[in-house]
């Protein structure tokens, strides 16, 4: 299901015209612009709204701004070899923060040919992986199996946080390596659960 046809079933289970709706957004969110024009285009995949947008639409259906994404987080097409990748939270490469699940906004991206698998973007905060990736990159990840000594990103205590480190597997343990020695390393087990979400594919420095 595509985010048009979603947006298009949300709004006709409320019996609402495309009118009636872009009167409601427009009450909720005093700044906004919504029109029936611009509401017809996002329902028929003809335009994509902002996040800023969606995250109004978000609240006046009650529901939260992954809804509008599952399943159908693609990357697409801008020009060669360029795609459109979702930008996912914010990663920490030290302190482990808070993982943000919910996309913040788009990016282009050079690929060499198409990834086959989901491939994403988080923000990468702190020095634990420098020199091999700067504080503040963009870092892409792909779904897809991390093998040892490739980074990997992981979510730990209990899927509530995120960190960037380089993989090792031990018998039943899994060792999140820092590439800064000023690091320590955490460790994985059946005490201290994780999941990894993807591989560190290639990352960006901001200007």
């Amino acid at each position: 299901m595509t985010l048009g046809q979603k947006l298009k079933d949300l709004r006709k289970s409320k019996y609402l015209t495309l009118e009636q709706l872009a009167e409601n957004l427009n009450e909720l969110d005093e700044n906004a612009s919504f029109s029936k024009g611009r509401l017809s285009r996002w329902e028929n995949d003809a335009d994509e709204p902002r996040i800023s947008s969606l995250k109004t639409v978000a609240q006046y259906y009650c529901k939260s701004l992954d809804y509008f994404f599952e399943d159908i987080i693609t990357i697409d097409k801008v020009s060669a070899n360029v795609y459109k990748v979702p930008v996912i939270g914010e990663i920490t490469c030290g302190e482990a923060i808070t993982a943000e699940q919910n996309i913040e906004d788009y990016t282009n991206v050079s690929f060499d040919t198409k990834p086959t698998n989901t491939v994403f973007a988080l923000h990468c905060k702190g020095h634990s992986m420098e020199p091999t990736i700067p504080d503040n990159s963009l870092v892409i990840i792909e779904e897809t199996t991390v093998e040892d000594g490739e980074i990997g990103a992981v979510l730990v205590d209990g899927n509530t946080r995120a960190t960037l480190k380089r993989i090792k597997h031990v018998g039943n343990s899994i060792i999140l390596n820092p590439d800064n020695r000023n690091y320590e390393p955490i460790i994985l087990d059946s005490k201290h659960q994780g999941r990894i979400i993807g591989k560190a594919i290639k990352y960006i420095v901001p200007l």
